[in-house]
């Protein structure tokens, strides 16, 4: 459920070409979604305990790499 509420969101902001964010002094900056140039790394927390869980916390490229279109796509599956 929340894979989909994520992929849904993202898929949202890039056909509409929003921008989230953009206060470059507080938070985590600007958010631009991009179909071809953006990644994701998805961490599967429901199959992965201990050391590398706390891994992908800390650091989520540890997690499966996938182009935004196959979250997309995974997300409504």
């Amino acid at each position: 459920m929340l894979m989909k509420l994520l992929a849904s969101t993202l898929d949202f902001i890039c056909k509409l070409g929003l921008q989230v964010g953009g206060s470059k002094s507080r938070g985590l900056s600007l958010l631009e979604v991009d179909r071809e140039a953006s990644r994701a790394w998805f961490c599967d927390f429901t199959k992965i305990r201990g050391r590398l869980a706390l891994e992908m916390l800390l650091d989520p490229r540890k997690g499966r790499e996938m182009e935004l279109a196959e979250l997309l796509r995974t997300g409504r599956s």
